[in-house]
């Protein structure tokens, strides 16, 4: 798991959380509003193992960053 993977799962679990408001999270890794409330959903449906599967990318059927 990369750096930027481990931030954004503390992010969804700080989100998760109600310590942090998925738009503020959203910001911090960079990516948008709406791909973070999907990954939010996922971790609320798969549990927090699921960043891996979520970072796969969906063009290439690969985990991203490979």
């Amino acid at each position: 798991m990369s750096e930027r993977e481990r931030d954004t799962s503390h992010l969804i679990s700080q989100t998760i959380g109600k310590r942090l408001s998925q738009r503020n999270a959203a910001h911090r890794p960079g990516i948008g509003s709406p791909r973070f409330r999907r990954l939010v959903k996922a971790w609320k449906q798969r549990g927090p193992r699921c960043t891996l599967i979520v970072f796969i990318d969906t063009a290439t059927g690969r985990l991203s960053g490979q």
